[in-house]
C-alpha cells in the first residue's frame, strides 16, 4: 500500500521496487542505530514521540533522514490508527532508570492484517 505511494512521490528513490519485500529493505536501512541514516516521526516537521502529542485528525509523517548529508532523503505520510495493510512503525523517548540517560528507540512492526475492536 504505502509502497505503492513511495514509489509515485520518490520515484528516483523507489525506481525498480517491485513489491513489498523490496521496499522495506530500503526502510530498513534507515533503522539501524550507529548507521548513517535514521527514521524520526513528525509533524510538521517537529519530532513526537508519544502518541499524547498527536491530536486524533493531525498528519504525521515519517522523516527520513541521511545523518551525513543533514537532509530529509524523503518523508512518508502514516497514520495514527490503524489500518488494514499498514505495517506498524513504534517510536519512544525514555529516561533509563540504571543511567539515568535519555534515549530513544524506534520499530517497524508487523502488517495490520486484521482489526478486531472488543
Amino acid at each position: 500500500m504505502i509502497e505503492k505511494k513511495a514509489v509515485q512521490l520518490y520515484p528516483e528513490i523507489f525506481s525498480g521496487v517491485e513489491n513489498e519485500v523490496q521496499f522495506e529493505q530500503i526502510i530498513l536501512e534507515y533503522m539501524e542505530i550507529d548507521g548513517p541514516r535514521t527514521i524520526r516521526p513528525a509533524i510538521n516537521g517537529q519530532e513526537v514521540y508519544s502518541l499524547l502529542e498527536i491530536s486524533s485528525d493531525a498528519q504525521v509523517f515519517l522523516n527520513f533522514i541521511n545523518k551525513i548529508e543533514k537532509k530529509i532523503d524523503f518523508a512518508l505520510p502514516t497514520s495514527r490508527d490503524p489500518k488494514l495493510g499498514y505495517t506498524t512503525f513504534d517510536a519512544r523517548e525514555f529516561i533509563d532508570e540504571k543511567d539515568g540517560k535519555l534515549y530513544k528507540e524506534r520499530h517497524i512492526g508487523h502488517k495490520i492484517v486484521s482489526i478486531e475492536y472488543e
